[in-house]
């Protein structure tokens, strides 16, 4: 009898918690309610605009830097120079 209630009980607790999980993390609708398309830049766009679209010539490239500067470093790196 002892052994039975065991597995009661272990089965209980355990669907108890599987409904407690699935209701708090019910996440609602994923999908978004407007395409992203306007704010997609293709990685070409985004090379442009970091090497060519404004006056950085002021910001050193760090690898610990803002996104900018990273962005920087990275191009540094492609053309075989430190950063």
């Amino acid at each position: 009898m002892t052994r039975r209630w065991e597995v009661f009980f272990t089965l209980t607790i355990s669907i108890a918690a599987v409904v407690v999980v699935v209701r708090f993390v019910f996440a609602g609708n994923l999908n978004p309610s407007v395409t992203p398309d306007g704010t997609m830049n293709t990685a070409d766009e985004i090379y442009t605009s970091l090497v060519s679209g404004f006056d950085s010539s002021t910001m050193i490239a760090k690898k610990t830097g803002s996104a900018l500067q990273i962005g920087r470093c990275i191009i540094e790196r492609i053309r075989g120079n430190n950063c």
